[in-house]
């Protein structure tokens, strides 16, 4: 295997350097308010340059308009070679609280404020964090030809979408990127990246980092970095790098050691056998979760609920319908709340957006003898309040969907 490009040409014309930045984390705890170490934020802000890294992603909503700003007082002027991408079409009203907004008018509004946050007369790459549900999607994409067109903005992409997304997109505007939730653990949009790679598009991952129980002592990537002297996240990143030049991974941290190890990986190298072992691994394991057990769908006291071994196993069913995961596990270890509150939160949010969610097994009322209880049922839940949450999401005309152990217990991944 060649060495993988280190530069990628963002629309054919903005060279970056592949491994870049995600300036999500230097916000508050929720992605709210101001960091709790500000000095720190500013500091890790700082030594992007110095090591060479010139691609920063960001977004309104992180904050909502903190990181911008930041971005702002810690690097502006910036280097002639500094691309800082943002992002609008997600809402906030509290901490953990996202809910996609895709009027165009607010779209034009919030890329204006983007505009004078970051101190630039135009935002180098500009993209639609979310396709609202709510609004016509060409109405959404318009609203982008008319940012491009009115030299707002320069190069234009798009955030959690389809190929079909896609297609539908590059009609009104050249697609420059797409930001996709990827890496070792989850490969879900992998049809999404293989377009992209064919078209030149580049592919942000978000959540590159995440790689669940591949990390584990004596696992094949823990294997690898102890022969690199590196770490799993690491390799992570490596990996990413080598498998496709389009990939653009922005690991996003708040703490300056955490930054300048995230940047090492773009050193490491991966040989052909290593490469190809963690690429056949990761991908044999997506395709046996795919395959271990049929989909089945129950409804039992108007909660409708999917028995499957791996959110995995939903597949093309997932990307056509946006059914979004949303372990709590993972929600926790992103915020100082409450899990239920953190569930709450994020629920609403899917739920007004249309999206069907699914939430790991060990958070639904369960017997202990193979039964599902309703909703109402919370004594047996490892959450309380799960009645709030899930009357609050049926009341929104939301759906939840709850992931199971193949066998029928609840699942303890």
């Amino acid at each position: 295997m060649t060495i993988p490009h280190r530069t990628f040409k963002i629309g054919g014309d903005t060279e970056i350097r592949r491994l870049g930045f995600g300036a999500m984390r230097i916000t508050g705890p929720g992605i709210w308010g101001a960091p709790t170490d500000r000095a720190e934020a500013i500091r890790v802000l700082r030594r992007l340059p110095e090591l060479d890294v010139n691609f920063i992603d960001t977004a309104d909503s992180y904050g909502p308009n903190v990181s911008e700003e930041l971005i702002r007082e810690a690097l502006h002027p910036y280097g002639a070679d500094m691309l800082v991408a943002t992002k609008a079409g997600l809402a906030r009203t509290g901490p953990n609280q996202w809910a996609p907004q895709g009027r165009p008018d607010y779209l034009v509004e919030q890329a204006h404020g983007s505009l004078q946050r970051l101190g630039i007369e135009q935002i180098g790459l500009w993209q639609l964090h979310r396709i609202d549900p709510s609004v016509p999607r060409d109405e959404q994409f318009g609203a982008v030809r008319h940012l491009i067109d009115s030299g707002v903005v320069r190069h234009a992409g798009l955030s959690e979408v389809s190929v079909a997304d896609i297609k539908a997109a590059s009609k009104y505007f050249k697609v420059a990127t797409v930001q996709n939730r990827f890496n070792l653990g989850d490969r879900g949009s992998e049809d999404i990246l293989d377009y992209c790679t064919a078209h030149g598009i580049g592919f942000i991952p978000w959540f590159p980092l995440a790689a669940g129980e591949l990390t584990r002592a004596g696992s094949l990537l823990d294997t690898i970095a102890r022969n690199h002297q590196a770490s799993v996240a690491q390799i992570a990143l490596a990996w990413l790098l080598q498998r496709s030049p389009v990939i653009l991974p922005i690991p996003g941290t708040s703490r300056v050691t955490h930054l300048e190890e995230n940047v090492a990986a773009g050193a490491i190298t991966l040989s052909d056998r290593e490469f190809c072992q963690l690429d056949r691994a990761t991908a044999q394991r997506q395709q046996s979760q795919s395959t271990a057990a049929p989909i089945a769908f129950e409804t039992h006291q108007g909660l409708t609920m999917i028995k499957l071994f791996s959110p995995l196993q939903l597949g093309p069913y997932a990307l056509k319908h946006r059914v979004v995961h949303a372990p709590t596990t993972r929600l926790r270890a992103n915020s100082d709340d409450s899990p239920s509150e953190i569930m709450l939160e994020y629920y609403k949010q899917r739920a007004s957006a249309g999206g069907l969610i699914i939430t790991e097994s060990t958070h639904v009322p369960y017997d202990g003898r193979g039964h599902l209880g309703a909703p109402g049922i919370c004594e047996n839940s490892h959450i309380p309040g799960w009645k709030k949450i899930a009357d609050t999401v049926h009341a929104k005309g939301g759906r939840i969907f709850m992931q199971l152990g193949h066998d029928g217990r609840q699942s303890s991944r």
